[in-house]
């Protein structure tokens, strides 16, 4: 059995989680104890799960301070008993030695609470008389000689804290290994070190574990100078370059650097470790800058390697310092081996292995998909709207500020995969206030002469698996890795670009303009595509047309994009830096470990480019302006789904599109047309076989003369499928039925007396002439007595004819029933619901002449269905009815109502009996006035339950 106790001071500071994943390799507990750890239960269960443990229990911290936190495996058998916020006790179940109980504690800080310190240690220890042991930072020593440096302890703290272990039975565990275990300011004349941590036990724990010892193991502490010194050192020695040659002399030096330091990090970190033990237990004057600088290597060491595992694996989603777990190298190796290509197609589909023809086909693929076709665009793009201003103009092309640049690095994420030249976002991000200032001015001289430096917009292409099998180069996507130079330029001229977005792009492209979210346009197609589901009337059918486009960044004419910014109004100083940015890129083909030869193009935009995703929408206007001009022209109708709606063409979702327009040869043939003349103009073509039609559904089919073809009346139609019909909705059935609610009667205050339907039979009420009805806010609770739940028979006689004043006084009141409620007598339950309703409907308005036998087949199938589902059928002399008995605990209530002739009165019998049949209780009741039978039951239900 293995236990590690230690106050961390903090598990948000970026080296604990690393020491922490040290100390488990290499020392395997079965119990980890953290103290001060500042979290709360979400960040401790994410470390559980970093940290490889079966479980943890968390004490959150209260305010800055404080928090523990308990991690075991499966094989420590244990459970809490209690705890707070200096403890957790837990008591061990062990079969073959007995149970036993572990107190993990965190004694309080500060000289002022020692005797509250103590006291809880005394009440701890009276809490079970289980063999124990206590352990954890006690704040706390029992002797003079655990603390050395200035100013000793006070002899009345040594003695009360040691008064207390022994009232309570805790003798010392022997430790082994360095004698302190807290320490400040080594090597100074100010130099403290104490031994605040321990375990203490009873002597019965003794003898249950008599070779238990206690050892002191190294902490590093957090320091990131030795990396920041040598590219300091090294940048400056190259002296005044251009930045992209600075970064290659440094990424050389950097190379060297780290196969000196760091050939094995695993290895180095232990090698440090034991060097640091061994200087620790002899810390002086004379060697503290020693062991200063082997905490701060291993603590380096430490981050490096999670660091080194995080970019492999390629993981995002744990925080940074939750990392280098066994998930994590299981991932970068999984990852490797999914990125790998084994075997392609060639193009005369021969199967292809070795690592030389793979790297040819890979790039004769890329050199055949960005050579520049034959294109006509003056179709499209004299249909451009003139959109940005002069103004707009002026803004884009103002001069640029170095806040610009600083805010593009530092939006990249740090660790994103590197371009040719091998430096992350992070590499600039940490090292800004070097290098910020002369990135920004070579930047700023680059776009004022109109010239990139040999280099700069080099890009790697990485492919990415599509599916589970990869047969051919199609089965890959292409992903551009750009220099972070580069991605820095593109990126302050994208985020210029996409403040005046809204002006250019029209509002059926909902992709990447601020302001406009990609749901909305999702939300639109949803009820187009529910609309025409269901469609079952009109003339006129809707075609909807979802397309895909093949390699939609990668064959982009750079003639076509060029134009159609022009059109719009960019300026030509505008239009420069970002042709600019698109024609002087270089690319070669990242094959498994090998870099093909650099590819020259004509055509295409690159995934992973920030300019790429807002020059596509651009270019997509040109789709968008075909389709408004052929709706102006009467030519294109889209689909308009009911009355004040908009009348929807196409929507845009970067990449992907929906047409909508009507279902006839004509507008088909303009919609194809209107492709083919974008594909000529963009280079970009519909992929036909992978595109999705949807056409909506239209009962009626209509014929050449536009008569459609009636298969049967629509009564017919709407009739259930047992009645012979088709089971369609009647929509005035449907229509009527959501108005059948009637409500049930409470206290009245909330139910109109003329406006509500509250009567059993729905009729509307008849007043009495010379009623003043001017008050119409008149409730049903005002025809009640004031001081009882009963009529007020005298006012209801005043207001109302003497049909509607007994059909008033024979709806029931009750006091039990305090709140008005609406209710559904068409469920037994009074919940409504429609289709009870609507079945109650179509029985009334469907005429039921269809039922007749004469010249009718419909009742004879009726009646097969009916025989075939009841095939033993026979004529029966009905069956007495028998008491049955309830189940076990319960009892029976039965209830009967008998009316009186010539009476208005109904009375009710109730009588309850149990389990076997004994009788309980009987009740009987007169109600006034007379009702119908089932409500003179219901009645008879109501008084039972009261």
């Amino acid at each position: 059995m293995n236990i590690i106790s230690w106050n961390c001071r903090g598990l948000g500071g970026p080296l604990a989680v690393p020491n922490l994943k040290y100390l488990v390799r290499v020392y395997k507990p079965d119990v980890l104890f953290l103290s001060e750890t500042l979290s709360n239960s979400n960040k401790t269960e994410e470390l559980r799960y970093v940290l490889g443990f079966d479980y943890c229990f968390t004490v959150n911290r209260e305010g800055r301070g404080g928090g523990l936190a308990l991690f075991w495996n499966a094989s420590f058998n244990c459970s809490i008993s209690n705890y707070s916020q200096n403890h957790i006790d837990v008591e061990v179940v062990d079969a073959s030695i007995g149970n036993w109980r572990l107190t993990c504690y965190y004694g309080f800080p500060g000289s002022g609470r020692r005797r509250a310190a103590w006291n809880f240690l005394k009440q701890l220890s009276q809490s079970s008389n289980l063999h124990w042991c206590i352990a954890g930072d006690f704040n706390d020593i029992l002797s003079p000689n655990e603390k050395k440096g200035r100013n000793e302890r006070a002899s009345w703290l040594i003695n009360g804290f040691r008064s207390v272990a022994l009232d309570s039975g805790l003798s010392d565990i022997h430790m082994e290994g360095h004698p302190f275990t807290w320490f400040k300011s080594l090597g100074t004349d100010r130099a403290v070190e104490e031994r605040l941590d321990r375990a203490l036990a009873t002597e019965n724990w003794h003898l249950l574990f008599p070779n238990a010892i206690l050892e002191n193991l190294p902490a590093p502490a957090s320091d990131h100078y030795p990396i920041i010194n040598f590219v300091q050192q090294h940048w400056s020695s190259y002296g005044v370059q251009v930045i992209t040659q600075k970064l290659n002399s440094c990424a050389s030096d950097l190379s060297l650097w780290s196969k000196t330091h760091f050939h094995n990090i695993r290895r180095e970190v232990d090698k440090c470790r034991k060097k640091l033990d061994r200087v620790r237990s002899q810390v002086d004057s004379n060697n503290i800058n020693l062991f200063n600088a082997l905490r701060k290597r291993m603590s380096f060491l430490l981050v490096q390697e999670d660091t080194f595992w995080r970019q492999r694996a390629k993981t995002h989603w744990l925080r940074d310092g939750d990392l280098n777990t066994k998930f994590y190298h299981a991932s970068a190796t999984a990852r490797r081996k999914v990125n790998k290509i084994t075997s392609l197609l060639d193009a005369y589909d021969n199967v292809i292995t070795n690592n030389i023809e793979l790297c040819e086909a890979a790039r004769d693929y890329f050199v055949d998909i960005f050579q520049r076709q034959n294109s006509v665009t003056e179709p499209v793009i004299d249909l451009i709207d003139c959109s940005i201003s002069m103004d707009d103009n002026a803004m884009l092309t103002s001069p640029f500020v170095i806040d610009e640049f600083r805010e593009a690095i530092f939006s990249m994420k740090a660790d994103k995969c590197p371009g040719p030249d091998g430096f992350s976002p992070g590499f600039f991000q940490h090292f800004w206030p070097m290098c910020g200032q002369e990135s920004f001015q070579q930047c700023c001289d680059w776009l004022t002469t109109g010239t990139f430096p040999d280099g700069l917009n080099m890009t790697n292409i990485s492919l990415i698996p599509k599916g589970e099998t990869q047969v051919s180069m199609k089965d890959w996507c292409p992903i551009s890795l750009c220099n972070v130079v580069y991605k820095l330029v593109a990126k302050v001229l994208a985020n210029r670009l996409k403040t005046i977005l809204d002006k250019c792009i029209s509002a059926s492209q909902s992709a990447f303009v601020p302001g406009r979210s990609i749901l909305d346009n999702v939300m639109v197609a949803f009820e187009i595509i529910h609309h025409m589901k269901t469609k079952i009337k009109g003339k006129v059918g809707d075609v909807a047309l979802k397309l895909d486009v093949s390699k939609a960044y990668d064959i982009i004419d750079w003639r076509y994009l060029r134009g159609i910014m022009l059109k719009m109004g960019f300026s030509n100083q505008w239009v420069n830096w970002i042709m600019l940015c698109v024609e002087t890129v270089d690319y070669s083909v990242l094959v498994n470990d090998n870099v093909t030869d650099s590819i020259k193009h004509s055509r295409g935009l690159w995934q992973g480019d920030p300019l790429s995703p807002y020059l596509f929408i651009i270019c997509a206007e040109g789709l968008s302006s075909l389709i408004r001009n052929a709706k102006a022209r009467g030519d294109l109708h889209g689909v308009k789904i009911c009355r004040n709606t908009p009348i929807v063409s196409h929507l845009l979702f970067a990449d992907d599109c929906f047409l909508f327009f009507r279902a006839n040869t004509a507008e088909a043939d303009i919609m194809k047309n209107i492709l083919t003349t974008c594909e000529k103009a963009s280079g970009q073509a519909v992929n036909f076989q992978k595109s999705e039609i949807f056409c909506s559904r239209n009962w009626g089919h209509s014929g050449a003369q536009n008569r459609g073809i009636n298969w049967m009346s629509w009564e017919k139609l709407a009739m259930h499928k047992n009645d012979g019909g088709m089971g369609f909705k009647h929509l005035s059935a449907f229509n009527l039925a959501m108005l059948g609610c009637r409500w049930r009667i409470g206290d009245g205050n909330n139910i109109s007396l003329w406006n509500e339907n509250w009567l059993v039979d729905a009729l509307p009420l008849e007043p009495i002439n010379n009623i003043d009805l001017t008050c119409s806010g008149l409730k049903v609770s005002d025809l009640m007595e004031n001081d009882s739940k009963e009529w007020n028979v005298r006012r209801i006689s005043a207001m109302f004819d003497q049909p509607s004043a007994a059909r008033i006084l024979a709806t029931p009141l009750y006091p039990s029933v305090t709140d008005d409620r609406c209710l559904w007598r068409g469920e037994s339950k009074g919940d409504y619901s429609v289709k009870s309703a609507y079945r109650i409907c179509v029985q009334e308005l469907i005429d039921t002449s269809h039922l007749r036998v004469n010249g009718n087949w419909n009742l004879e199938w009726k009646a097969v269905r009916i025989v075939a589902s009841n095939p033993d059928s026979k004529t029966q002399e009905p069956s007495a009815r028998k008491w049955r008995k309830p189940m076990v605990g319960r009892v029976k209530c039965n209830i009967d109502a008998s009316f009186l002739a010539n009476s208005d009165r109904v009375g009710i019998g109730i009588c309850i009996r149990d389990e076997q049949g004994a009788f309980i209780l009987a009740k009987t009741e007169w109600l006034n006035p007379k009702s119908e039978v089932h409500i003179g039951e219901a009645l008879g239900l109501l008084s039972a339950l009261d």
